[in-house]
């Protein structure tokens, strides 16, 4: 096991001598971040702002949203490219492989599940991705409650793209099927066996996260209460996929960890302007804070 914070610094120098002088938006791809639902509105909103307002560096940041949503967001940030996609009659995402086909042929990078509510057609979004998208592919929040109780999680090893899986404990505990208090007491060992089980990087979140891609484990303590809150997941879920540009020039393993550690010093950084309150700390205020810890 090793400690991430001894060579951040390092790979966010990496990352940013990846950007060559020529550029364009272009050179670095399109990131889709696929949630919401009239009952969890603002999941996606967080993830975007995370990803950057394009902080993470991905040259375009989507946001494919229920149909319903669309007016309360369009023009809410310019930069943020608005994907009206099909809901059913109460405002959640309805499974639709024509739209998800496009979204496929399109993205470098795809998060999905913040704020979509624990479904059937959830699962099934989950499922297509996995089986159908050769990209950097995000679960979290309901993406993963909806794989464990749909009981798909022996399908997470079945996916043709680079896998990244973002649970904090009790989501881990359902799809594991292991006991909490289990979970709470082999974080670091079950991290990497997991995530070598279902050959990804998992990323399991508690006072302390561990990244582990079933070869390498990183250890975070960096970040405070201040992240105890809704929408934090939301926020490093962004952060993760506005990275997923420099997959493979950089390992997804390091990618992830970047997304970590950025996410917990910022929430650090907030609370140490606020004098130390920890509990003051908004997900704006840590969005705001990244560009100091870069």
């Amino acid at each position: 096991m090793k400690y991430f914070a001894d060579k951040a610094n390092a790979v966010l120098k990496a990352i940013n001598g990846l950007r060559p002088t020529d550029s364009n938006k272009g050179t670095f791809g399109h990131a889709y971040i696929i949630g919401g639902s009239l009952q969890y509105s603002g999941a996606p909103y967080l993830s975007y702002s995370a990803s950057s307002a394009y902080r993470g560096g991905i040259g375009y940041a989507h946001l494919a949203l229920p149909k319903s949503l669309i007016q309360p967001f369009v023009l809410k940030d310019p930069q943020a490219i608005i994907t009206p996609m099909n809901e059913d009659k109460d405002g959640f995402l309805k499974y639709d492989e024509a739209e998800l086909s496009s979204v496929c042929n399109k993205a470098k990078g795809i998060a999905f599940g913040m704020g979509v509510g624990i479904s059937k057609d959830a699962a099934d979004i989950a499922i297509y991705l996995l089986k159908h998208y050769s990209g950097v592919l995000l679960f979290d929040a309901d993406a993963l409650n909806s794989i464990a109780e749909y009981s798909l999680t022996g399908l997470l090893k079945e996916h043709i793209g680079q896998l990244v899986l973002t649970p904090h404990l009790k989501e881990f505990s359902r799809l594991s099927g292991l006991p909490l208090e289990v979970v709470e007491a082999r974080q670091e060992e079950l991290a990497k066996e997991y995530a070598s089980r279902w050959n990804c990087v998992l990323v399991l979140k508690s006072h302390k996260t561990y990244v582990s891609d079933g070869k390498e484990t990183y250890e975070l303590a960096e970040g405070n209460s201040g992240l105890a809150k809704a929408g934090s997941g939301d926020l490093l879920s962004g952060l993760i996929i506005g990275l997923s540009w420099a997959y493979p020039s950089l390992s997804l393993l390091d990618l992830a960890a970047t997304g970590s550690y950025v996410l917990g010093k910022a929430a650090e950084n907030v609370s140490k302007k606020h004098g130390g309150i920890e509990f003051a700390t908004t997900a704006f205020d840590i969005v705001n804070a990244i560009p100091e810890v870069l």
